[in-house]
């Protein structure tokens, strides 16, 4: 619940947030600092809900088969290495 959320901390997972900072702010007129700490706050909701309903935590790698990183792969490339590994 909210006392539990109050009582972890931030937790840094590495983000490049000045990327999704860019996103937010086009998409919702905020300063840089209003969408860091709303991606913050949204990123943290969805950790808690994860954690609490599911006993896991979004940030551990035994979760996944493979993480790829979209933001560092666009258009045609990306769709070529989705598609090779189907």
């Amino acid at each position: 619940g909210k006392q539990r959320d109050e009582q972890r901390g931030e937790e840094d997972e590495g983000i490049d947030l000045r990327q999704r900072d860019g996103r937010e702010g086009e998409h919702g007129q905020n300063s840089a600092g209003e969408a860091e700490d709303k991606i913050k706050k949204t990123d943290k909701k969805r950790r808690d809900y994860i954690d609490y309903f599911y006993g896991k935590k979004v940030d551990s790698p035994d979760l996944y088969d493979m993480i790829i990183n979209v933001e560092r792969l666009r258009g045609k490339t990306l769709s070529k290495v989705l598609q090779s590994l189907v």
